[in-house]
């Protein structure tokens, strides 16, 4: 069934791809698991998942066709991860209202609202390794050395505390102490919990998608916030300033009798605002009017020729 599309899903290890309309796989720094949010055109099978309770398994699996063979030489399938059936999503249009199912990969257990926030001073000497090996276990997790970017290093007793805090933020905080913002946990694919080290311009991917009806794909490199910021303001010499004028009529009548035009002036600095007392230098062209007169101060400036 699924070989139609570029995509498998299963749920309770049964294929739903067919009742599937659109389906995001999301993973960022500020999340430490993959998020997968779905799309169906079955409200029946909607009206199945119970979302009042916490999911004790993950129910749904999400498989992506590549461009490598098996041995059968047919395409390859791929694993995206395991995920969680914990929320509903509600996308309503002009002429229909799409349901959709949100969840988390299975590390989400690192988290709330599945894990139990932990208090603990090490009194004793330990290692980097022992402590995330400790975290991770907590929850049912396997812990992976080759999984983490950061080399392992002693913790000395009394030197490391958790206040209060999911396992996730202990590691979190664990590996800020180390390397800063440089380092983030995460999780691959197959729900590994990984500790890594920024990579800002990876040079190769991991696996090529081949089929066209997989829309886009989107990578955003993110960059570090610097503290500083800096302001330039032009120097005295270069202003912001403008002159808004309004004119009382286009032209000067071309008549024997006296003729005369209003003009009003407002001067502005860069943000539009008024400016009061401000000197205006005026020029005429032609330059010889026969009469001038300028009144000032008044609601604005005000100069006519006759």
């Amino acid at each position: 069934m699924s070989d139609q599309y570029g995509y498998k899903f299963i749920l309770d290890e049964v294929d739903i791809t067919n009742k599937v309309k659109s389906f995001t796989i999301e993973c960022s720094l500020e999340s430490y698991c993959r998020e997968l949010s779905f799309e169906l055109v079955d409200s029946i099978l909607f009206d199945t998942f119970d979302f009042s309770i916490i999911p004790d398994a993950t129910r749904v699996e999400v498989f992506t066709r590549i461009t490598s063979l098996d041995e059968y030489d047919d395409s390859a399938w791929i694993s995206q991860g395991e995920f969680f059936v914990e929320r509903p999503t509600f996308r309503v249009g002009v002429n229909e209202t799409i349901t959709g199912v949100w969840g988390r990969q299975s590390t989400a257990v690192l988290g709330e609202p599945f894990a139990q926030k932990i208090t603990q001073q090490w009194t004793s000497d330990t290692t980097f390794y022992a402590i995330c090996q400790e975290i991770v276990e907590s929850v049912g997790l396997v812990w992976d050395s080759t999984k983490c970017d950061i080399q392992d290093f002693n913790v000395y007793a009394d030197n490391f505390v958790a206040d209060d805090q999911y396992p996730i933020e202990v590691l979190q905080n664990l590996v800020e102490l180390i390397v800063g913002a440089e380092g983030f946990v995460t999780s691959d694919r197959l729900g590994n919990v990984c500790i890594k080290r920024l990579e800002r311009e990876p040079e190769t991917a991991d696996e090529n998608i081949t089929d066209l009806v997989v829309q886009s794909i989107n990578e955003e490199p993110e960059w570090p916030e610097f503290g500083n910021r800096i302001k330039i303001i032009p120097a005295e010499t270069v202003s912001q300033d403008t002159i808004e004028m309004n004119l009382s009529s286009e032209c000067i009548g071309m008549t024997d009798e006296i003729s005369f035009i209003f003009i009003a002036a407002q001067v502005c600095d860069g943000d539009g605002n008024p400016i009061n007392d401000a000197v205006v230098e005026w020029s005429f062209s032609p330059a010889n009017a026969e009469y001038l007169a300028f009144y000032y101060p008044a609601p604005y400036y005000q100069n006519y020729s006759e």
